[in-house]
Order: structure tokens, then C-alpha cells, then sequence
């Protein structure tokens, strides 16, 4: 008995191309071209880049086993992707180096050696820092803190993330008993003073603050050795406790 044959499995049709991951390599690609070449952008270049890169090699290895029908695109979106990548790279680690770059104190004053009243303090762009002795209350309970700062530099100085940290010896005063009352400016230009002030309560038994201030996030921290008027151990003779002698001329610059 002949058995006949069983009909064929009938044959589909092959489903529409898988375009996207090329599409999307050259889309991102060619915004990541754009922006690598722009410094504060950069980074921005880098994670559109590197996703680019990715999917460009993807979708080309799909085009080459026939799934997608854009293979250049898809290189273009890898080629364009791993330049950008490159370059925006390159830029950032530029970028994190000014962001991070930190003014110096370029006197010895404040920095080598422990800056006294009306002693300036100079850092490297040309600001200048000075304090007088503290101003206590009536009742000898809280003290004022004025911190005068000029620009002598060329360019703004930008003052933003001011931090000021009092000692009594080792010991720390909490931030509740430093109070902020004339904040800095966003920015000092060439040539243009400014007074800040803060009011400290003063612990039973202080006779000189130890200060360090930095006057803004781009500076690095001054140091100040501060007696109280008035207050049994004050002057010259006093001892600073904080491992550094004291400067009690007008300006050590170095």
C-alpha cells in the first residue's frame, strides 16, 4: 500500500527588517559628535557615546546576518559614537581638573604660620583676607567675627561654599554656636571689599579663637589664631594650642 507523501510545512514570509538598534547607534552618535567638542558638555558627549558604540556594533552584526537592512547607518552610529567617546573623554578629565583646582594660600600667613589680627592673609589669585580681633557683647557672652576680604587679583573671585570652623585649644565649636550674620557674595570683582560677620558664643573660660575659614568652595582653608579683648591669657604670649606659631605682622607672603 503506498502511503502518500505528507504536504509540505508552508514557508513564511521573511518578517520586516530590525532597523532600530542602527537607527538609534546613529542618532546618538551624531548628538554625542556634537556635544564632545563643547568643554562644561563633554561628559554629556561620553554617556551618549558609549551606548552609541554599543548599539552601532549590534545593529551592523544584525544587517550582516540579514536582520536589519542598515548596516552603514549602524556604522555610523559606532564610528561617530567611539570618536565622541574619545574626545569627550579626554575634555572631562580636563573639565574635573578646573572644577576641582583648588586656590591656594600664597602667604606664609595663614598657611606656614598661624595669621594673627589685622594680619592679611593672601591667596594665590589675589584675594586677600583679613580679621580684626573679635568684638565681645556686654556680657562677654557672644563674640563678632568680621572677616574683610578684598580682590586685588585680575579676574572675579567666586565665593560661593564660604565655611568658617571656630576652635577654643583643640576643641571644636557645633555649628549652632557659629551663626552667619552678613553672608558673602556670590562674587567679588577686581578691586571691590566686602565685610562678612558672623557671631560665635563664647565658652565659660576662652581667651583666644582659632579660626579656619576658606571663602569659597574653590579655596583652600586659612588659619587664624585670634585672641578675645579683655580675656585672661590674651596676646602675644598666649598659647595657640593648634601646632604653629603665630604671625602677628601686617603681611608674609612668600
Amino acid at each position: 500500500m503506498n502511503v502518500p507523501y505528507a504536504a509540505p510545512f508552508p514557508v513564511l514570509p521573511p518578517g520586516p527588517p530590525r532597523n532600530g538598534l542602527g537607527t538609534a547607534s546613529l542618532v546618538l552618535g551624531v548628538l554625542a559628535a556634537a556635544l564632545c567638542w563643547t568643554f562644561y558638555l563633554s561628559p554629556v558627549a561620553v554617556v551618549l557615546g558609549v551606548p552609541a558604540l554599543i548599539l552601532g556594533a549590534v545593529g551592523a552584526a544584525r544587517a550582516r546576518h540579514g536582520g536589519a537592512t542598515n548596516r552603514l547607518p549602524a556604522l555610523g552610529g559606532l564610528w561617530t559614537g567611539a570618536g565622541a567617546t574619545a574626545i569627550g573623554a579626554v575634555l572631562s578629565v580636563l573639565l574635573m581638573g578646573t572644577l576641582l583646582k583648588v586656590v591656594e594660600v600664597a602667604s606664609e600667613a595663614g598657611s606656614e604660620l598661624l595669621a594673627g589680627a589685622e594680619v592679611t592673609v593672601r591667596y594665590g589669585d589675589g584675594l586677600t583676607v583679613t580679621m580684626p580681633e573679635p568684638e565681645l557683647s556686654t556680657s562677654g557672652a557672644v563674640a563678632t567675627v568680621e572677616i574683610r576680604l578684598r580682590n586685588e587679583g585680575g579676574d572675579a573671585a567666586h565665593l560661593g561654599g564660604a565655611e568658617l570652623y571656630v576652635l577654643v585649644g583643640e576643641r571644636e565649636l557645633p555649628g549652632r554656636d557659629v551663626r552667619l550674620e552678613t553672608p558673602l557674595p556670590g562674587s567679588l570683582e577686581p578691586g571691590q571689599n566686602w565685610t562678612a560677620r558672623y557671631t560665635v558664643t563664647v565658652p565659660a573660660g576662652a581667651h583666644e579663637f582659632g579660626l579656619d575659614f576658606a571663602p569659597g568652595r574653590d579655596y583652600a582653608f586659612g588659619y587664624w589664631q585670634l585672641p578675645l579683648p579683655g580675656a585672661a591669657g590674651s596676646g602675644e604670649d598666649g598659647d595657640t594650642g593648634r601646632g604653629r606659631d603665630r604671625d602677628d605682622g601686617d603681611t608674609a607672603d612668600i
